[in-house]
């Protein structure tokens, strides 16, 4: 496999360990949790962009239990990752790959998807009349 890869967890890093499935179904369940627990969060009693008429002190619950184990998952399967991925390459280019990935979708994000949620917020307050 490529650099490339390895850079997850796949293929065989530089002492040939083999892909850990257990990391990627671990990955699999944090980034799903994380979709499931951010649509949850229009019908919980906490402030949020867009809330539902109805809320529920249950969804309350089960976000707390979400986030007690979700972050700390997240933390833990993105530090393996990057502790497997260092085994086959120097900082530097570990570095220079996680801009190379990450820089364009943080730029897309901060341009396209974050200023809607925040006009959309915007939008509830009574007093706002601006447009987009």
């Amino acid at each position: 496999m490529t650099s490339h890869g390895d850079s997850v967890g796949l293929g065989k890093g530089a002492k040939g360990s083999a892909r850990r499935r257990d990391l990627d179904l671990m990955r699999t369940f944090v980034v799903m949790g994380l979709f499931f627990f951010h649509s949850a969060r229009v019908f919980d009693t906490t402030e949020w962009y867009v809330k539902n008429d109805r809320t529920s002190e249950f969804v309350d619950v089960l976000l707390s239990f979400a986030a007690m184990w979700g972050m700390p998952l997240l933390f833990v399967v993105s530090g393996m990752g990057i502790w497997y991925s260092l085994r086959s390459r120097t900082i530097g280019a570990f570095a220079g790959e996680r801009v190379r990935r990450l820089l364009v979708p943080l730029v897309f994000g901060l341009l396209v998807i974050v200023p809607p949620q925040v006009w959309t917020w915007l939008r509830g307050d009574p007093e706002y009349d601006e447009s987009y």
